[in-house]
């Protein structure tokens, strides 16, 4: 979607956004309120190739999006209405350049409150999306690849997944981000750390420069 399109159908006021990579530690952004979030119904996943921000085009690297099923641990943001113009300038630029998110509102749980916010979902349509790759795939495509942003994500230890940049490294296991097929049935009762009930430390402490 185009920015000027999202600008004329959002509805006035505050924008709430939700970041799950980079935007955590590095929203870009001044914000009024920020605060723990979930979001059901996708999981982060390292499925899309950067030629940009963390590889090259001769050795690209990879960087998460958002995918379908399951749920997923982050930041929200809470952006006052007269910065949103200006915030939104700024995402796109960076986040919209190869269009391979798509600009949705979602639902999310900010705290004690569900809240809707702008978030961008991978596009699974896009050339630089992937299917998601095993732990050893992914370690194996990415830990050499760097380019302006810093070290790609890499692999390591199993499930988790560690961003290694300039600004801080953080782990995000699979207690933060659970695909659908580690959940239980709907209506059945969750095993609590399976399906990412319970933030990780490192997600819970966030990033520590």
């Amino acid at each position: 979607m185009k920015l000027e399109d999202f600008e004329r159908l959002r509805k006035p006021g505050d924008l709430w956004i939700f970041g799950y990579g980079s935007l955590m530690w590095s929203p870009g952004f001044a914000y009024k309120e920020k605060a723990r979030a979930r979001v059901h119904g996708y999981h982060r996943a390292l499925c899309i190739l950067s030629t940009r921000y963390r590889g090259t085009k001769r050795k690209p690297g990879l960087v998460v999006g958002l995918c379908r099923g399951g749920s997923c641990w982050g930041m929200a943001y809470r952006v006052d209405a007269r910065a949103v113009r200006r915030t939104l300038a700024r995402l796109w630029k960076r986040e919209m350049q190869r269009r391979v998110y798509r600009s949705r509102i979602i639902g999310v749980r900010a705290g004690r409150r569900k809240v809707y916010a702008l978030a961008f979902i991978a596009d699974p349509g896009h050339p630089a999306y992937v299917q998601e790759l095993d732990p050893t795939a992914a370690r194996d495509s990415s830990p050499r690849a760097s380019a302006s942003a810093g070290a790609a994500w890499t692999t390591s230890g199993g499930r988790s997944s560690t961003c290694i940049s300039s600004a801080c490294t953080i782990r995000i296991s699979s207690a933060s981000s659970t695909p659908r097929s580690r959940c239980a049935r709907p209506g059945a009762k969750p095993a609590r750390r399976a399906c990412g009930v319970v933030p990780p430390p490192a997600a819970r402490a966030g990033c520590r420069n």
